[in-house]
Formats: C-alpha cells, sequence, structure tokens
C-alpha cells in the first residue's frame, strides 16, 4: 500500500499527492517537467564523464525539455536561469565573477 510506514493521521493528507487519479492534470504536467529536467541534467552528466550511452537519451529530453519550456513559462525560466549552473564544477561556481 502506499501509506505503508507513514502515520495514519497522514493518510488523507498525503492521498491527493500519491494517488494519482486524485492528482490534477496541472500538477502532473510539471511533475513530469522536473522528472524530465532531473533527467536531462543526469544524462548530460554521464555524458561529460564520458559515458556515451546517454547520447541517445540526452537528445530524446533534450526535445522533451523544450517542451515544457514553450508549455510552462516557469520551467523556461528555471531552464534559462539556474539550469546552466547545474552543470558548472564547484570551481566554476566559486569564481568570483
Amino acid at each position: 500500500m502506499v501509506y505503508q510506514g507513514l502515520p495514519d493521521y497522514l493518510h488523507e493528507a498525503m492521498a491527493p499527492l500519491v494517488i494519482q487519479a486524485k492528482v490534477d492534470k496541472e500538477t502532473k504536467a510539471i511533475v513530469k517537467a522536473a522528472d524530465d529536467l532531473a533527467a536531462y541534467h543526469y544524462s548530460l552528466s554521464e555524458i561529460n564523464v564520458g559515458n556515451r550511452e546517454f547520447i541517445d537519451a540526452t537528445a530524446l529530453l533534450a526535445k522533451r525539455v523544450s517542451k515544457h519550456c514553450e508549455q510552462w513559462p516557469e520551467v523556461n525560466e528555471y531552464f534559462t536561469s539556474q539550469f546552466p549552473a547545474c552543470m558548472q564544477t564547484l570551481d566554476e561556481l566559486s569564481r568570483p565573477d
């Protein structure tokens, strides 16, 4: 059961979030966009360390992320303003501008 491990008093509060039939379409779409962004980040990271097995997945995810950016201004804002920093090394992030 979905609630296994949760105290009984949380079951009702968590149901709208964990039971897919109770999650509205907009929330599902935003969560999907976030999931694709995370997968895209991971696939880029794998390519950066030389794992060529992620090349096709990265191309597919890039298309998905692009569609999410077109559909959701919030996703586009994150992708253009914050995502590039996610791909920087610690040295790059700590350099004074």
